[in-house]
């Protein structure tokens, strides 16, 4: 499905095949710049996604070459959790959107940002979290906000400890990945 929120204003649709999908984003996207007067900003968040299987070319190929055509009118921010996973997808060749973007780093949350969910946790729970163990977690996870929201929410859930909901939370995420699915996949010496 795709969606499209602008002033309050939101629009969706279900998509059920590539050339209907492309006629729906490009619906909602000339919806999205008369929206906003002939000139927008679009944040993508989690974008690196589109770049970890082939069924997300189809609209990856019809956003850019709509952002293409909208140039100086319409602006992208591209977000995500895997600062690899972004640069990946910008320095794929025969990706849709090779060399598109001008990339910034920015420095990896820390101790900062654990501590900031802990104090959720204490908020939910009236308990207090193992903060110093969390925080070695997400660090060794890559300091990946998407596991470490992940991880909160499993030690609230299941009134786990971080590292025993650390277990399902890292294989739940290998899954999604298809980690296992890549490495069956390559050729074997």
């Amino acid at each position: 499905g795709l969606g499209l929120g602008v002033d309050g204003v939101k629009a969706g649709a279900e998509i059920a095949s590539d050339s209907l999908m492309i006629r729906e984003i490009e619906a909602l996207f000339s919806r999205f710049v008369a929206a906003g007067n002939g000139k927008a900003i679009l944040v993508l968040d989690e974008v690196q996604h589109l770049g970890t299987r082939p069924g997300f070319e189809t609209f990856t190929a019809a956003l850019r070459s709509m952002m293409d055509r909208n140039r100086g009118n319409v602006f992208g921010v591209f977000t995500g959790s895997s600062q690899g996973g972004l640069t990946a997808m910008f320095q794929r060749t025969k990706a849709p959107f090779y060399l598109f973007s001008q990339s910034l780093e920015f420095k990896d949350l820390g101790a900062e940002f654990v501590h900031h969910f802990a104090q959720h946790y204490h908020r939910i729970t009236q308990k207090h979290w193992q903060e110093a163990e969390a925080l070695k977690l997400f660090r060794a996870r890559g300091n990946t906000p998407a596991y470490l929201r992940a991880l909160i929410r499993r030690c609230v859930e299941a009134g786990e400890s971080p590292a025993k909901a650390d277990k399902v939370v890292w294989q739940d995420m290998v899954d999604q990945v298809g980690y296992e699915e890549i490495v069956r996949s390559l050729d074997t010496l």
